[in-house]
């Protein structure tokens, strides 16, 4: 399952993060079992890091992942670990528009198996990923600053 940030520099499809806001620029990652790239550097979390400046990026997009988690309810799939076949997912009914699915088709209330925060009216936890169904993948093209030709 593909989830996450992504950008283009110089032909090369990168993991990427950056604010939509666009900031100052973007931070290229490369994950660290992979060979050094040249002008990366090793970052404790990521991998293998680089700075890059937006007028270098020749694309950038984000891949949201949404999906019915077990009983019904729709979840934004923010993590996908490769190795265990498991999904860290969040379910936020007030963010349910940006889904692909239609406003409100989900049981009440939050999902009893996910870890609920009511100071931020959010829930989040690992699911098996074997046990989302109806897994749709959304495309949301980033607009590159001004002065950029993609």
């Amino acid at each position: 399952m593909i989830v996450g940030k992504f950008a283009v520099v110089d032909g090369v499809l990168y993991s990427a993060r950056y604010s939509t806001g666009r900031g100052s620029g973007v931070g290229l990652v490369v994950p660290g079992d992979q060979p050094r790239p040249e002008g990366f550097t090793r970052h404790e979390r990521f991998g293998w890091w680089r700075d890059a400046e937006w007028d270098e990026v020749d694309e950038a997009y984000e891949i949201e992942v949404w999906a019915r988690a077990p009983g019904g309810w729709v979840v934004q799939v923010d993590e996908w670990d490769e190795e265990t076949g498991q999904a860290w997912v969040t379910h936020m009914t007030h963010v349910q528009e940006r889904s692909p699915f239609g406003r409100y088709e989900e049981p009440a209330g939050e999902p009893p198996y996910l870890n609920y925060r009511r100071y931020d009216l959010m829930s989040d936890g690992w699911v098996p990923g074997d046990q989302l169904t109806d897994v749709r993948s959304v495309r949301r093209d980033v607009d590159l600053p001004r002065g950029r030709v993609s």
